[in-house]
Order: structure tokens, then C-alpha cells, then sequence
């Protein structure tokens, strides 16, 4: 292959067909034996390995093939889409083609397009764009409406599956569709059904505004009892153990009822004995935005997180280290970066329903919450 002042051998996979007859032109990818610099639009040609003899020729249009299902159908339309040399008319291609939406970043570098060039395109062309971790993420209004149909579809499959759980989080609704989206472009997705009314935010996990839940009878009675005691120190919750002590039962027994609870929606479990109040949870999330924000580059560390909620170093670990599982934060040295608003972490209306009904010393039902009933 030559291209440029570069020559290098390799392979010819074609793409479509057993073959390409003389005089024919068609996909193929070029698997060359070593790196090369190449740039959509470049021009290349084929020799056999004496140089002797031209074969073929062509231009560049993807320098980032994947590893595996390289003649696929959507592979292919992608392909095709990436031919146009007209910038705009590729992407607005490749975007409707797109299910679960398009990697714009990866676009935008194999166009070769500078930083004012791809902000001037993504501006005319893309409707819904996504900041990721692992780049933007852009979507035609007909596939993001397809998916928030989608959604609407898998809880609906999720609530017949598990009727007695309020719902997955987020970024768990697609799971096992075989649609794979960033965590963040799930978040965004799901947040539009949210203000929409189509989808409620309980906690950290979404339901259909249909859907209810309950406890079983044992459950509730265990629950006045626990609800209390949580309810004392909500900043700081008793460990499991602590729980089983106070109520005088197995802690075995306190921690599967603990578990069952967070599965509908009450509580969140944080560490492997600290079991959480939404609103207590989501406090600590505002204050981990407010301390990122008066921070020059964002950041915040264990001891400012400590010392700002006085919950001791070792749970103030315990939850930080949360805040990096759930995507909230991330951590960068010794410091935490914040990763999004605190407010799209657990809804604080929510979180306030849940814990107003079971407030220390209050003698009302434990723990109902928007979608739970206690029987």
C-alpha cells in the first residue's frame, strides 16, 4: 500500500462480495502490517509485494475500524455514510443510522476537523447532544425518541418481572436489550421522561408512574421498628450491626431485611453495613457539589468532606467511594472530581417525600414513599 511517502505491506479484506472484478470498486478494509498516519480523503494505491504491478487504488474514509464485525449491515451503512466527503451529510447520516446513537468525538477526528469546524457542525446538525466519559455522543431526534419509547417498553417488561421492586436505576433500564448507552446519554435520556411525567425518580432507581409496590406484612412491622432508629443520627445511620442491637434481632436477619427495604426505594445502601435515607444521601451529594464548586478546578478531598460533615473520616471514605460507583463523582490522586449535578443524583423531592412520612418521633405509617403501599 503507498500512501503518501509511506509503503507498507498488509492484507485486502473485502467487504462485499467474494471479490472485486477489474475495473470494479467497492468497501474493503486494509489491514497493513505496521501504524500508519492516514486522514479521511487520502488517496492511496495497491501493488503486489514486488511493486511491479498496480492492483487497485482508492481513498480513505475510516481510520478507526473496529476489531471484530467488520462487513456487519450496520458497519457497512456506516461505511457508506462516511464516503460522502460532504461533512454535514455524513454526520446527519451516520446520526439516523445510529441506534443507540453516535460516538461524534470519533467523527469529528477522523474528519480531521478542527475544534471551531466541528462545534459550527454540531450546531446546525445534531438535536440532542451528550457529554460522556468517553466523548460527546450525538443522536437524531428519531432515534432519541425511539429510545425514550424504548425505555418506556423495558420498564414496563421490568415492573411485570419484579412487581414487588420499585424499579432499576438508570443506567439499568437498557440492560439486556442489547442497546448500549454511555451511563450519561441513559441519564439524560431518562431525566427528559422524568420532567415529561412519563417516568418518576424514586430515590436512585425510576418507575413507571402506574407502578406500586408494598411490603409484606413481617416486613412493615420489622420496619417501624428499624425506621426509628435510622432516623436518630440520619447523617450518620447505625451500622447493621447497631440496627440488630438496638431492635434485639439477628444481624443476619436485619441485613436481608435492610436489603429487601432499599430494593423499594426506602433506603440505599452505601457500604456493606450502612444503609442510607434518600434525603440523608442526597444532602451529602449537594454538599460534595458545594465543596467541587468552591474549589478552583472542581475538586474536593476526603478531609474537606469530613471536616464539612462531620461524619468521621471513615464514613465520609465509605460514602465518597459511593459517589464514584454510582458516577457522581470520580476519583483523580487523592481528590474527587464531580461528574454531574447533585440534583440529578437522587430527586430531593423524592428523597423529602420518603423521609418526611418516617421522621424521628413521628408516629405516622413508616416509610410510604409516591408508588409504595404498606400493607
Amino acid at each position: 500500500m503507498h500512501l503518501g511517502s509511506i509503503d507498507v505491506t498488509g492484507r485486502v479484506a473485502v467487504l462485499e462480495g467474494d471479490g472485486l472484478a477489474p475495473g470494479g470498486s467497492g468497501l474493503v478494509q486494509l489491514v497493513v502490517d505496521r501504524p500508519i498516519g492516514a486522514w479521511h480523503g487520502d488517496r492511496f494505491i495497491i501493488r503486489d509485494q514486488s511493486a511491479r504491478r498496480t492492483i487497485g487504488g482508492g481513498h480513505v474514509i475510516d481510520v478507526f475500524p473496529p476489531a471484530r464485525g467488520r462487513a456487519r449491515p450496520e458497519r457497512l451503512d456506516y461505511l457508506r455514510a462516511m464516503a460522502s466527503r460532504d461533512d454535514e451529510a455524513a454526520l446527519l447520516q451516520i446520526l439516523e443510522i445510529s441506534s443507540a446513537g453516535a460516538d461524534i468525538d470519533k467523527f469529528a477526528r477522523n474528519r480531521n476537523l478542527t475544534d471551531e469546524e466541528a462545534r459550527g457542525l454540531y450546531a446546525r446538525v445534531i438535536k440532542h447532544l451528550v457529554t460522556t466519559s468517553i466523548g460527546l455522543w450525538g443522536f437524531s431526534p428519531r432515534r432519541w425518541d425511539n429510545l425514550k419509547s424504548k425505555a418506556l417498553e423495558r420498564l414496563a417488561a421490568w415492573h411485570r418481572r419484579e412487581p414487588n421492586l420499585v424499579g432499576p436505576s438508570e443506567d439499568r433500564v437498557f440492560a439486556g436489550s442489547g442497546t448500549k448507552l454511555p451511563r450519561e446519554a441513559a441519564a439524560a435520556l431518562i431525566a427528559e421522561l422524568v420532567g415529561a411525567g412519563a417516568v418518576i425518580r424514586q430515590g436512585t432507581v425510576v418507575r413507571l408512574p402506574t407502578h406500586q409496590t408494598s411490603l409484606k406484612p413481617e416486613d412493615a412491622a420489622l420496619w417501624k421498628k428499624v425506621a426509628p432508629v435510622i432516623d436518630r443520627s440520619p447523617m450518620r445511620p447505625p451500622t447493621v450491626a447497631e440496627i440488630a442491637a438496638a431492635i434485639g434481632e439477628d444481624n443476619k436477619r436485619v441485613e436481608s431485611f435492610l436489603v429487601r427495604v432499599a430494593r423499594q426505594g426506602l433506603l440505599v445502601r452505601v457500604s456493606a453495613s450502612r444503609f442510607f435515607r434518600l434525603k440523608s444521601l442526597a444532602k451529602l451529594a449537594e454538599l460534595v457539589e458545594s465543596l467541587a464548586k468552591e474549589h478552583g478546578q472542581g475538586l474536593l478531598t476526603v478531609t474537606a468532606f469530613r471536616d464539612r460533615s462531620e461524619i468521621g473520616r471513615n464514613l465520609a471514605i465509605e460514602v465518597l467511594e459511593y459517589f464514584d460507583r454510582v458516577k457522581l463523582t470520580r476519583r483523580v490522586g487523592e481528590a474527587r472530581q464531580l461528574l454531574r449535578p447533585a440534583g440529578g443524583f437522587i430527586s430531593g423531592d423524592q428523597a423529602q417525600a420518603v423521609y418526611a412520612e418516617t421522621g424521628a418521633g413521628k408516629e405516622s405509617h413508616p416509610g410510604g414513599a409516591p408508588g409504595l403501599q404498606i400493607r
